[in-house]
């Protein structure tokens, strides 16, 4: 009976803390301006599968999501996609590595606060000029370099040489928010680099392709001009922020 109800407080307690964690607010100094729009682009007639009725795709295509990057309706935006890349470390003594990182524009980093220990985050003329820069998180800096300013320094992604521009200090948004509708609870993202650059470099998101009534039509530009959205997905295409700050 002691064990039966000592496992029983055990695991209440633990059901407590997670929906503590969950319901908690990461950032309450903005949450009241941000959103996450979403587009019903496959209509009263999809054969996709919805949470209800009335629930609309959880994503945005990458049609609507430049879109709505061109029309700026906000103050902010940032649209983003997860992805996996290959990372060759600058000590030869380390292996190569797989990373997730996450594609995404300048306006990502002051609309969610993000701190820096190293530089900073890049601006919006290398979102324009589709640049080869990257930020990388503390840890990851941390492993690739014994936590030394970085800055400057280069990494070879793919086939491909970045410099780093920043480095972030310590951020963990518990959950997740920016990663719509996963919210996960231990962030994934090591590395950041902008949105454009990883669009020209054929960058896939590691989520599944989900299409209405008809797939994405082969290769890369196939899929950039289908209605598909990506699920189960670790993302949206875009976030935007109504506030001046």
């Amino acid at each position: 009976m002691i064990i039966a109800i000592g496992v029983g407080i055990g695991a209440s307690m633990t059901m407590l803390t997670i929906f503590r964690a969950a319901s908690g607010d990461p950032i309450p100094q903005k949450s009241a301006q941000l959103f996450v729009p979403q587009i019903d682009n496959f209509g009263p007639q999809s054969t996709v599968p919805r949470e209800t009725e009335d629930s609309l795709p959880p994503e945005l295509t990458y049609i609507d999501a430049m879109g709505l990057m061109r029309a700026h309706p906000a103050y902010r935006q940032a649209a983003m996609y997860p992805t996996l890349l290959s990372l060759v470390p600058p000590d030869p003594t380390q292996y190569p590595m797989q990373i997730y990182a996450r594609a995404t524009y300048s306006g990502f980093f002051p609309m969610f606060d993000v701190p820096f220990e190293y530089g900073g985050p890049w601006g919006r003329a290398e979102d324009d000029a589709h640049a080869s820069v990257v930020v990388l998180t503390r840890a990851l800096n941390d492993e690739l370099f014994g936590g030394a300013n970085s800055v400057g320094r280069k990494l070879t992604i793919g086939d491909s040489s970045y410099s780093i521009i920043g480095v972030m200090d310590d951020w963990h948004p518990t959950p997740a928010f920016y990663d719509v509708p996963e919210q996960r609870f231990s962030g994934e993202d090591r590395l950041f680099l902008p949105f454009t650059r990883a669009i020209d470099g054929h960058m896939p998101t590691y989520a599944n392709l989900n299409c209405d009534r008809a797939r994405a039509a082969k290769g890369w530009q196939g899929q950039l001009h289908s209605n598909c959205i990506s699920r189960p997905a670790s993302s949206r295409w875009l976030v935007g922020s109504s506030g001046l700050d």
